[in-house]
């Protein structure tokens, strides 16, 4: 078996070398003399795969996406040559929801302002938004749902224009251009003009913003905001990056923990399509963390800073035409995977060096460790 694999898939040769001869493949697509003799692809969201690249891979019989989104899938195309697909849903989530919550931090600090009472809307509430409305929920934030797709949410649902009198918006919808509610360029020039808050995230899809309109907008608004992710990926525009308060790389998912969760996921597929066992662990896959115990933002800020990514994103060459989207790629491929403080809250009380009880009693006192905890 050929399994052809993205650099960036993580422990690809871990999991999958003992199955057949693998391949890794640099940049966003594998050339067509890989593809030509692949029976197994296995792929991150830089990836396209549509009718271009299937029709050069003729024995493709799995795709393997170690990712939450999957609009960089033709999945009805695959399901038509029987090819199975996974991908791996809510496999980052809790990356996510740390990365928003360092942003908020981050925020908290830069304007002074407190978070308690104020209110968020959470714009999709699947896995990843559901994590940051819990979070937040433990921030003493007032919290808001906007997802017309669910029913019996723990929060208030609102309608998305009522969600823009919210001091926070946060976006984590998939990007999709049709159906009953479309989020592309969801967040468009009338939303912006009737947004009365301060600040607004997106770690999700780029396109659910309107870049064209975002530019536009900020000269004129007093509201910040905090992209992760952009229209046109890798060649994202310069002018609105200059105009963003907090601008990273698409990286939020970027923790070691989510780049396991996802690369076993499609393990996981990859053997049920196979009919194999092994014996792999996704725990062995990962190194323990060591911190020491501190206050809750002072965990948050020991595994990721915000500004790092931002000041290393603004830095790129402007005299060349390439040179954003090759940066933007390159800071993708070559990112220093971060940790995550719950998983090492959790290897505290598996290791016994203190009970969970006691860390859930210390969040009693500490608003950001009872969020990380959630």
């Amino acid at each position: 078996m050929h399994i052809l694999a993205d650099a960036n898939f993580a422990h690809a040769e871990t999991l999958f070398s003992e199955f057949g001869e693998l391949t890794l493949f640099t940049g966003r697509q594998p050339s067509e003399q890989l593809l030509a003799t692949a029976d197994a692809l296995l792929i991150r969201s830089t990836t396209q795969v549509d009718q271009a690249l299937i029709s050069q891979a003729p024995k493709l019989g799995f795709v393997g996406s170690a990712t939450i989104g999957v609009d960089h899938v033709d999945q009805a195309l695959l399901n038509d040559r029987e090819i199975c697909f996974s991908s791996a849903p809510g496999c980052n989530a809790n990356a996510v929801k740390e990365y928003v919550l360092s942003v908020l931090s981050l925020w908290q600090h830069e304007a002074n302002e407190l978070l308690t009472g104020r209110s968020i809307a959470i714009i999709g509430c699947g896995h990843v938004g559901s994590k940051v409305a819990q979070a937040c929920e433990a921030l003493g934030l007032e919290v808001r749902v906007v997802d017309p797709f669910k029913s019996q949410l723990p929060w208030p649902q609102v309608e998305f224009e009522q969600a823009l009198s919210s001091d926070i918006l946060s976006f984590h919808t998939p990007l999709t251009r049709s159906g009953e509610h479309p989020t592309h360029h969801l967040f468009d020039a009338k939303a912006m003009a009737e947004f009365s808050g301060q600040l607004v995230i997106n770690s999700g899809r780029g396109a659910v913003i309107d870049h064209q309109a975002l530019l536009a907008s900020l000269g004129q608004v007093s509201w910040k905001i905090a992209l992760d992710v952009w229209e046109n990926e890798p060649n994202i525009s310069p002018t609105v990056l200059d105009k963003c308060w907090l601008a990273t790389p698409h990286i939020a998912g970027y923790s070691m923990e989510g780049k396991v969760n996802g690369s076993w996921q499609a393990f996981q597929a990859f053997c049920k399509w196979r009919g194999i066992k092994s014996h792999q662990s996704p725990a062995s896959l990962l190194p323990p963390l060591k911190l020491s115990m501190a206050s809750g933002r002072e965990l948050l800020a020991a595994c990721y800073q915000p500004r790092h990514d931002d000041a290393n994103l603004r830095d790129y060459d402007q005299a060349s035409d390439r040179a954003m989207s090759d940066h933007f790629d390159t800071l993708r491929r070559t990112y220093p995977f971060r940790r995550e403080v719950k998983t090492w809250l959790t290897q505290q009380a598996e290791q016994g060096h203190t009970s969970l009880q006691a860390v859930q009693k210390a969040a009693e006192q500490d608003l950001w460790l009872k969020a990380l905890l959630r």
